[in-house]
């Protein structure tokens, strides 16, 4: 079985969701959905895990998609990100006029989620009451310890926010905004951690990961909930992959070495879903893969007006 390697990241193929990808539909073939999300970093297929798990959960729903790189939110159609375009119907704005209240993206991709869940397509669908409830508990563990983990590690964490998280976010602003605007994103998240401390984010973790590995020892997998995915798999991939490659989240590699069937659910995910850029010839699932599903044959066009997009600066531009 893989092991991660002391001082390495888990052998995760070099590129999730390649830009190639993106590439592969020309203009008169674009897809219903487009994803705009945050560009890839770390060898994963984007800086952040909030825009991680929106594109994973449309990969485990089989659909078809566009990603597209947004260096700022402000290119984003909805000013936050992820967003999501459904012929020019945008989901994803957590808090319409202040995306700082999100800097994550945490509330941006709940609602996307959602959205995908009740309109296109729900990947829990097959799921019974005792599933729906143990699928809400994992959640809930996912949401309260693996991504208090990676906010804690990604933002909180002074020193791995100043060398890491900064320098990523910011890139694509000029000084002095590369710095002034990932420290009041950061300034959000420190007003909620104050109860924390390094050990017991360290301590959630722990339990969590030996929560997760048991229950994939117990169900025998692949998914965490047994053979057939589920809305969970998108985030906990997504959070798993982090810790896994994201330098700042080297406490959790850490921890992580002590459960290698969670280094085997990730790789598993990435094999199955993403595409490959190795020269494997491995389409993935969902995006531009042969036999995604196209939204646009079940479900009706939206009937809200075209809003137009915004442009990098985040004034509005006519027509899509």
């Amino acid at each position: 079985s893989a092991k991660v390697q002391k001082g390495r990241s888990p052998p995760l193929v070099a590129r999730l969701g390649a830009p190639s990808e993106r590439r592969a539909m020309s203009s008169s073939e674009t897809p219903e959905l487009i994803l705009h999300r945050w560009p890839g970093r770390w060898n994963l297929p984007s800086l952040s895990p909030e825009c991680i798990a929106v594109e994973t959960y449309l990969r485990l729903a089989g659909l078809r998609f566009a990603a597209e790189d947004c260096r700022t939110h402000y290119a984003s159609p909805s000013g936050a990100l992820p967003a999501l375009d459904q012929n020019l119907d945008v989901v994803g704005g957590a808090v319409p006029g202040d995306t700082n209240r999100d800097p994550t993206g945490a509330l941006a991709r709940h609602r996307i989620v959602e959205h995908l869940r009740r309109k296109v397509c729900d990947v829990d669908a097959h799921l019974g009451p005792d599933d729906r409830a143990q699928l809400a508990a994992y959640v809930s563990l996912v949401e309260h310890k693996l991504a208090t983990a990676t906010a804690w590690y990604q933002w909180i964490d002074k020193d791995r926010f100043a060398k890491h998280t900064r320098p990523a976010y910011g890139a694509a602003f000029p000084a002095p905004l590369s710095h002034v605007l990932p420290w009041m994103w950061r300034r959000t998240q420190l007003a909620g951690a104050a109860s924390l401390d390094d050990d017991r984010v360290r301590d959630g973790l722990s339990v969590a990961y030996a929560s997760l590995a048991s229950k994939l020892a117990s169900t025998g997998g692949p998914y965490l909930l047994g053979a057939k995915p589920t809305s969970v798999d998108a985030l906990l991939f997504a959070h798993l992959a982090y810790h896994a490659r994201a330098p700042c989240m080297d406490a959790a590699r850490g921890i992580m070495r002590a459960f290698p069937a969670l280094v085997e659910y990730v790789e598993h995910l990435e094999r199955s879903l993403f595409p490959s850029t190795s020269g494997e010839g491995r389409p993935g699932r969902g995006g531009s893969a042969p036999g995604a599903l196209d939204s646009s044959s079940w479900r009706e066009p939206p009937s809200a007006n075209a809003r137009g997009r915004r442009n990098w600066w985040g004034r509005r531009e006519s027509g899509f």
